[in-house]
């Protein structure tokens, strides 16, 4: 299905230039590796490379030393009409949840990992700090919100000069910066403080590589990036 212009993220000079600066350098590469700092139980990440060259049993199950037990991928169909409030536990049945297992690898639905897309990780919880290494050819950002409910995604920002939600926000329409509701997992076991709701937008990092659920209630949003 062709995407609706509207979904687009609008191509300014400043992004433009930071597109240049950013996928230059990689294209000429190829390869770009997108590290992501794990803790024992359930994380969040985003994305930003597409690492499709490779199943996941090679790229994870092959590497006794990394901890990584389970990676659960959304892939939610852009015609979902369900409406959710709170983000949704990973399961295999009925949902929009493709799974990697390491005791299943051969069998398991997700087999391998795209670009601009979030996924839960669940280590090994005796594990106290991991660094995944993902290899893979970077991708431009590019997401479809949807207004029925919960979306899960991560947002295309400078890794160093990281921003806070609340200036992230700010350049934002005024009801998605009032009314967002953005959830988080800090790690650990899933429960009633994994995720756990973002209180405090200056507190709360937006940090490359981590993945949010963000809800905006049933109004329409195309904001991505503050570079408009």
């Amino acid at each position: 299905m062709k995407t609706p212009s509207a979904f687009r993220l609008p191509i300014y000079p400043a992004l433009a230039l930071t597109f240049f600066l950013t996928f230059a350098p990689a294209a000429r590469a190829q390869w770009l590796t997108q590290s992501f700092q794990l803790k024992g139980g359930w994380n969040a990440v985003y994305l930003h490379v597409d690492a499709s060259y490779g199943a996941l049993s090679e790229l994870v199950g092959a590497d006794t030393n990394n901890p990584i037990e389970e990676i659960w991928m959304w892939q939610p169909a852009s015609s979902a009409a369900q409406f959710a409030s709170t983000p949704q536990d990973p399961i295999d049945s009925g949902t929009d949840w493709s799974r990697w297992d390491r005791a299943l690898s051969p069998s398991s639905a997700l087999q391998r990992l795209i670009g601009n897309a979030a996924c839960l990780v669940k280590v090994n919880i005796n594990t106290n700090a991991y660094t995944w290494n993902l290899v893979g050819k970077p991708v431009p950002p590019r997401y479809e919100w949807t207004t029925t409910g919960l979306n899960f995604l991560g947002f295309p920002t400078h890794a160093i000069t990281t921003p806070n939600f609340e200036s992230f926000l700010t350049p934002a329409p005024n009801d998605f910066y009032q009314n967002a509701e953005i959830h988080q997992y800090p790690g650990g076991e899933l429960g009633a403080e994994n995720p756990a709701k973002v209180t405090d937008l200056t507190a709360t990092l937006v940090r490359r590589g981590q993945a949010f659920w963000i809800r905006n209630g049933t109004e329409f949003n195309s904001y991505f990036s503050p570079f408009e």
